[in-house]
């Protein structure tokens, strides 16, 4: 095997279209299915949590900070500790989940590249055993 790693590509060269890249990605990642379902689950409560934040924020200035309504300030303190607090466990296992697939997607990548390799060197080494 003769690896060039500085040599610039040629702009003739083809590059793999979108869509069978697409489809490569996908038949790597066809077994992490339950783990990305519950990984974007986690980023849309977390978005939402985050967006009701500010939401939150803005209606307590509004109604308790201009009344100087220290108890209903406090209150929603609460609320929004809370929910920050349940964002952050989250994000968390939203992190846990995708570095989970990535680890498997780059361990089923490096076996098909591995498995692929192995077979061109079995089928050189066949060829240079016939030849001697």
């Amino acid at each position: 095997m003769n690896y060039n790693l500085n040599r610039i590509p040629d702009k003739n060269e083809k590059k793999l279209p979108f869509l069978k890249s697409l489809k490569k990605l996908v038949a790597i990642i066809s077994g992490e299915r339950r783990n990305l379902i519950v990984a974007f689950t986690a980023i849309a409560i977390n978005a939402a949590l985050n967006l009701a934040g500010a939401y939150i924020i803005g209606y307590t200035v509004d109604h308790y900070v201009q009344n100087k309504d220290y108890q209903g300030i406090l209150l929603f303190a609460g609320i929004l500790l809370t929910m920050y607090v349940v964002a952050f466990f989250v994000n968390y296992a939203q992190m846990i989940m995708m570095g989970g697939i990535g680890n498997a997607c780059c361990t089923a990548f490096g076996i098909r590249f591995f498995i692929s390799c192995r077979s061109c060197r079995s089928t050189s080494l066949t060829k240079t055993n016939r030849a001697t």
